[in-house]
């Protein structure tokens, strides 16, 4: 009877395995209720019922030992890249670091000091390179300071790469939509797949070609455009792909 502007759905370790909770927040009010629901459950929306199955599962990441997150807190990162350690903001972590601030700075190279929710400056802690490489399985992966806290690659990415090299076979047609600097691809690529990368922004174009280059393998088509654009004329055009990626 009532609508709620916003919820998030999860499940624990006690929930019963054809249930989920759903926390349900309103704005007007700022009250949160917690409900539990039936997996299978009707929707009624303008008088049209449909039903909707939600199954929901924990995927956890293989040991990449080109990545390690050191620890976390007081609205920070501490992360290793390669040989490559970097502090940088995350609202995510909200909570105590593990290790002191001294030992923070013993590790890290370089530190991303936010100034405004779209831009910063990065402090130099050491004599370590401001680009560097780092792999993943086959791929190499340029990563370089930019002017905002980046560096080139969401290492949560790593479960999808890890998809996509396991699944992903010689001749498929793959579309990465929103590609970034590329990695997908280039995984893909390597599988020797048919991979056509489109992204509107030119300095991450150029960034997956390095990339690609880095990495031994060729013949990667390059888009720049409007992914949701490109998407739309590739239906009109009556192309086909065995997979889709898009991560915007």
């Amino acid at each position: 009877k009532e609508r709620f502007s916003w919820y998030r759905f999860f499940s624990t370790k006690e929930s019963p395995k054809d249930r989920i909770q759903l926390i349900l927040y309103k704005p007007e009010t700022k009250n949160y209720n917690l409900v539990s629901v039936s997996l299978s459950f009707l929707i009624n929306k303008n008088y049209l019922y449909t039903k909707f199955t939600i199954s929901m599962h924990t995927t956890y990441s293989q040991n990449w030992n080109q990545y390690e997150l050191m620890d976390a807190g007081n609205g920070k990162k501490l992360a290793r890249w390669g040989d490559i350690v970097t502090i940088r903001p995350d609202r995510n972590a909200y909570f105590p670091t593990v290790l002191s601030e001294k030992e923070w700075a013993i590790k890290t190279d370089f530190e991303f000091v936010e100034e405004t929710t779209t831009s910063g400056q990065w402090i130099k802690r050491s004599d370590a390179p401001e680009e560097w490489q780092i792999r993943f399985g086959k791929a190499i992966l340029n990563l370089k300071l930019t002017n905002y806290k980046h560096i080139g690659i969401f290492p949560e990415q790593q479960t999808n790469w890890e998809f996509i090299q396991n699944k992903v076979q010689k001749d498929q047609r793959v579309l990465n939509l929103f590609g970034y600097t590329g990695a997908s691809s280039i995984i893909a690529k390597i599988n020797q797949a048919e991979v056509i990368h489109c992204d509107s922004v030119k300095n991450v174009i150029n960034w997956g070609k390095e990339n690609m280059e880095a990495s031994g393998v060729e013949g990667i088509k390059w888009v720049l455009e409007d992914a949701l654009k490109f998407a739309q004329r590739e239906v009109k055009r009556g192309n086909k792909y065995r997979a889709v990626i898009m991560d915007p």
